[in-house]
């Protein structure tokens, strides 16, 4: 009975591959919700504490001194939300550029595929009778353009995809930290 080997999953790969980007559109998809919500809800607070403010005014002395102080704090409140709303649609925006390098992933991907058709192709090809007799060796050469191809089709994919892999910890690192700062002026 052969022991049982503890493979250790790579940390610094993702657990879906590049060509799967349905969670991220779906967060992307949840946060344009998102930012559009509160982008409203601010819009409706703004109009709300302009209306507090219109009615102080027509009220006594005293009840417009409460309410200009009270209209201001929900403006500067108001404006918080916009700015963490601002935030959110940045970050958005950088979750849109991850979704861009994984489809150029996916390109690549695609590309790698036809390139190894390609050589498995000429690979199987036999050369002719004519070409035996002449020392014709085309085909070999288009194995060898096709190999190198595929070399350098893998060599793209493997460096956009660590760039990928540094994009998404840096995007996220960045904009988790920019959405707590503008949720803590809130």
């Amino acid at each position: 009975m052969a022991p049982a080997m503890n493979a250790q999953p790579d940390v610094n790969q993702p657990r879906t591959p590049a060509t799967d980007s349905r969670a991220l559109q779906n967060l992307i998809k949840a946060e344009k919700t998102y930012v559009e919500n509160l982008f409203s809800t601010t819009s409706a607070a703004m109009s709300a504490a302009s209306a507090l403010q219109a009615w102080g005014m027509s009220e006594t002395p005293d009840m417009e001194q409460a309410t200009m102080s009270v209209s201001k704090w929900l403006e500067e409140a108001s404006s918080a939300q916009r700015t963490h709303g601002q935030a959110i649609d940045q970050y958005r925006e950088a979750l849109k550029d991850v979704l861009e390098r994984e489809h150029s992933i996916r390109g690549i991907l695609r590309d790698r595929e036809i390139l190894i058709s390609r050589v498995i192709k000429n690979s199987k090809r036999k050369p002719s009778r004519w070409e035996v007799i002449n020392g014709d060796d085309d085909n070999q050469a288009r194995i060898a353009e096709a190999q190198r191809e595929l070399h350098a089709c893998e060599q793209l994919l493997a460096n956009e995809s660590a760039l990928l892999v540094g994009v998404k910890r840096r995007t996220f690192k960045e904009a988790l930290a920019m959405r707590v700062l503008s949720l803590i002026h809130i």
